[in-house]
């Protein structure tokens, strides 16, 4: 599966979890706050209240037990003055509990009549200290006793409302508790919950990435052993995919080269072989004219005087046929060397081709007779180019030596025709052939065909590789067709210049 859609899947799915899961949690803790905060706004002013009507009711009866005391009017005007704040506290208490959420034991009429009766009894107090009858004790003492009965129901009604705020506070107190543990517990089951997503995922995800690594580390080893065939396959869309993909770029890439380097190491190898058979020949073909030169010319030193003049001219003509040879193969080389540091130029003059052509069969039409050979010649008449008239001469005299050295029997044929451009020169001998492992390699620097049939055959390998180059010096081109002991075509298109 592929590591990067599993790891987006997996951490896109715990962003979802969480955000639900906070979300949530959220909606419901501020719905419990704001009901908390609701029910705390209101009991908070109900406490107030309740505590306003026991410091009050402490407040009348502290001044009725002054009354008790000392009977006088300003006791009993302070104790009037002190029930009725008592009054005015209850009925604000009253209005207080209307208001509240949550109901607790709730103050009744009896309260309100209790009040009035004790506001009652108070009076009844007052009138008793302002009569002068005989009957004022009984009076006061009977107002007392009211008064006595109803603060002590009010005292009871206060205190059971403290004790009811207090029940409430407790209540409020542990929904408090109950809430922040509920809290702390849905936190550790996030907690938990999102410990165990995370170990999940890690442990899958490492285990994808542990397999991809471990195959890529697979196919770094094969690639570092040199083995560049080994490619990734089945790759993901992911970064260790795309590492793969790297990878199998660089195989590809290391197989290109170490190709060319193996070509390249091989064409040198055989360019080593080529120079040292080049030089070996090279070593024989230059001896072997001036072996003769040397010792001809020792022979007309030491014996000259006595022999006959068709022996002396014989020896001379030798000699001049050997210093020829050796004149040629270092010409071939020189030209070599100057076309390889592009200082050989051409002398371009307009002459005529199918001249040049006769004049090189009729010079070369001796050596080829003496062979055995048939000529043949097919050349179109007064076909004139511009080029240089001795390399297009030297190209010709390679070709036809070429081919008149490898055929023993048979016949050369030469033919020259003109075309739109261009002008197209065939050599064709009925000769050992070529293979065509050779063909691709016959014009490369000091080859030499080896085999047994070029054996015998003289040749330094250097005849062809200066054709090649002199046709390509002049923009043309050089093509061989060839079959094993049938013979071969060498075809040589020049193109014909700019004419006067």
């Amino acid at each position: 599966m592929n590591y990067r859609l599993v790891r987006r899947i997996t951490f896109s799915f715990y962003l979802l979890f969480a955000l639900i899961f906070c979300g949530l949690l959220v909606y419901w803790a501020r719905g419990e706050v704001g009901r908390l905060q609701q029910y705390s706004a209101a009991d908070l002013k109900y406490v107030e209240a309740v505590l306003k009507c026991q410091n009050k009711m402490s407040a009348v009866e502290r001044v009725y037990s002054q009354l008790l005391l000392k009977r006088s009017n300003v006791n009993c005007r302070r104790v009037n003055l002190q029930l009725n704040f008592l009054a005015q506290v209850v009925t604000q208490l009253i209005n207080r509990e209307q208001g509240k959420i949550v109901e607790s034991v709730h103050l009744n009429e009896n309260l309100l009549s209790d009040i009035r009766l004790v506001q009652s009894a108070g009076k009844a107090l007052a009138d008793s200290l302002k009569s002068r009858d005989l009957d004022q004790d009984y009076l006061f003492g009977e107002a007392a006793v009211v008064m006595d009965r109803g603060l002590g129901k009010i005292r009871y009604f206060i205190e059971l409302k403290v004790r009811d705020e207090l029940n409430i506070s407790k209540k409020r107190q542990n929904e408090i508790t109950f809430f922040t543990e509920k809290m702390l517990k849905l936190f550790l089951i996030f907690f938990v919950l999102t410990v165990s997503f995370s170990v999940s995922a890690s442990f899958i995800l490492n285990r994808m990435l542990n397999r991809g690594l471990m195959k890529l580390s697979i196919g770094a080893h094969e690639i570092s052993s040199g083995n560049y065939d080994h490619h990734f396959e089945n790759i993901m869309n992911d970064e260790i995919g795309s590492v793969m993909r790297d990878f199998n770029q660089m195989a590809g890439q290391l197989q290109i080269k170490t190709g060319e380097l193996r070509q390249a190491n091989t064409q040198l190898i055989e360019s080593s072989k080529h120079k040292d058979r080049f030089l070996a020949n090279m070593s024989h073909e230059l001896r072997t004219p001036l072996n003769s030169v040397v010792g001809f010319s020792e022979l007309l030193i030491e014996r000259g005087e006595g022999m006959p003049p068709e022996k002396v001219q014989r020896y001379g003509q030798r000699i001049l046929s050997a210093s020829e040879h050796l004149l040629s193969l270092i010409s071939d080389l020189l030209d070599v060397v100057k076309i390889d540091a592009g200082v050989l130029n051409l002398e371009k003059t307009e002459f005529n081709l199918s001249t040049c052509c006769i004049e090189v069969c009729h010079m070369l039409e001796p050596v080829v007779q003496k062979r055995g050979l048939e000529f043949i010649n097919t050349i179109d008449p007064n076909l004139s180019i511009i080029a240089d008239q001795r390399l297009v001469r030297q190209i010709l005299i390679n070709l036809l030596n070429n081919a008149t050295k490898f055929t023993n029997e048979g016949r050369v044929e030469v033919t020259l025709a003109g075309l739109r451009d261009e002008y197209k020169i065939e050599v064709k001998d009925t000769g050992i052939g070529i293979s065509e492992d050779d063909q691709v390699k016959v014009f490369d620097d000091f080859h030499r065909v080896e085999s047994g049939m070029t054996a015998n055959y003289e040749g330094v390998g250097i005849g062809l590789t200066l054709t090649k180059r002199l046709v390509e010096l002049h923009k043309g081109r050089i093509s061989l067709v060839s079959t094993l002991n049938k013979g071969s075509i060498f075809t040589v298109v020049l193109p014909k210049g700019k004419q006067k």
